[in-house]
Formats: C-alpha cells, sequence, structure tokens
C-alpha cells in the first residue's frame, strides 16, 4: 500500500489568473468606455432639463474621454472655441458654477436689471450622482468578469 497525499487543481487557478492578467488591460478599457458613453448620455440629460438647449450645441461640446491606459472614464468639454472666439470649457463653466454680469460702460445708460450675477445650471454636479451609481456597476461587471475567468468560464 502507498503512502501518498496528492494536491491537484493548481493548474486550473494558475490557467484562470493567466487568463485574467492576459485579458485585464483589455475589458478594464472596454468597461471604462461603457462608463463615458454612460457618463456622457447623463450629462447631456442633466444639461437638456436645466438649459434652454434646443440646438443642442452646449450638449455638442462635451465631449467623453477614457485614459490612455484605460484607467479612468471622463466627460469634459472638448478643447476649442465657438465663432465669438470663447472656448467650449470657458462657456461650460460659466454656465455650470455661474457667472457676473457684466455692467455695461456705455454713457447715459441705465439698466433696469438689479440682477448681478446669474446662478449657475449644475448639470455636472447632478450628473455626479448618476456616475457613482455607474462607477458601481463598472466595478461589478469586472469582478463577475474576474470571477468568470478564474472559474475558467
Amino acid at each position: 500500500m502507498s503512502q501518498e497525499i496528492t494536491i491537484r487543481g493548481f493548474d486550473k487557478i494558475h490557467r484562470g489568473f493567466d487568463a485574467v492578467l492576459e485579458g485585464a488591460e483589455a475589458k478594464r478599457r472596454e468597461i471604462h468606455d461603457k462608463m463615458s458613453r454612460e457618463l456622457k448620455s447623463e450629462v447631456d440629460r442633466q444639461i437638456g432639463a436645466r438649459l434652454h438647449d434646443s440646438r443642442g450645441r452646449v450638449r455638442s461640446w462635451q465631449g467623453r474621454t477614457v485614459g490612455s491606459g484605460g484607467g479612468y472614464a471622463a466627460v469634459r468639454p472638448i478643447r476649442g472655441q465657438n465663432e465669438h472666439g470663447y472656448a467650449y470649457g470657458l462657456i461650460t463653466n460659466a454656465l455650470e458654477n455661474g457667472h457676473r454680469v457684466r455692467v455695461s460702460r456705455r454713457p447715459g445708460y441705465q439698466s433696469t436689471s438689479r440682477r448681478f450675477k446669474v446662478a449657475g445650471r449644475g448639470f455636472y454636479l447632478a450628473a455626479r450622482a448618476r456616475a457613482a451609481r455607474i462607477s458601481y456597476e463598472g466595478a461589478d461587471e469586472l469582478r463577475r468578469w474576474v470571477k468568470r475567468a478564474l472559474e475558467g468560464g
């Protein structure tokens, strides 16, 4: 009678780890790309709800970004300027956070407005609540993918 203890199954675990390591970067980029599309649609929805943007100009100035290594997803104003020379980021910032009203220097002109500051619309701030949920969903998707890869699925 032979005396022996055999432990098996480490090969399967090693294959699972190899699968995770090989596909992790591509999967992470895929998840962040999906999250950036969802974030962009949420920002667009908030802009539509908080601004009179019937032509979609402000929405068209917002662009989605995925990090070069696939490590983050973001929505931010695109680079460039409008027809009047104002940067899209400057306009977006003024709409998001509010801005002062310029007082006319024209001689003899008396403004009837008593408003010296325009209130911000907060569309990015409102989209942040949904952004947290989107990030949790992305992390959960990554967790499920790692579990399937380790189980050999």
